[in-house]
């Protein structure tokens, strides 16, 4: 992989992390009345953890970059424990 791919994928994975953020951030106020849009944010940003694991993985990422992802999705509210339960679900279909 080139440099420049390396970077766009990095950059990518910066967006969806940000349309997470706005997401949250447009919907948590009615969190408790949309059960629904609580649903959606964990549904997209898991798939966010999913790549960035594929990434960090297959050495596309730096730990930096994937703690920084972590954390980022930590401060919206995707736990530990959530991302450790996708990850298991994965590793359980390879």
């Amino acid at each position: 992989m080139t440099k420049e791919e390396r970077k766009k994928l990095i950059d990518t994975l910066d967006v969806w992390v940000k349309e997470c953020e706005t997401f949250y951030e447009a919907f948590k106020k009615d969190f408790p009345k949309r059960p629904d849009a609580v649903e959606e944010l964990i549904y997209r940003c898991l798939q966010v953890v999913a790549i960035s694991e594929y990434l960090f993985s297959a050495q596309f990422i730096s730990t930096e970059k994937y703690l920084e992802v972590a954390d980022r999705l930590e401060k919206i509210g995707i736990t530990k424990s959530q991302r450790n339960y996708f990850v298991e679900k994965i590793e359980k279909r390879k």
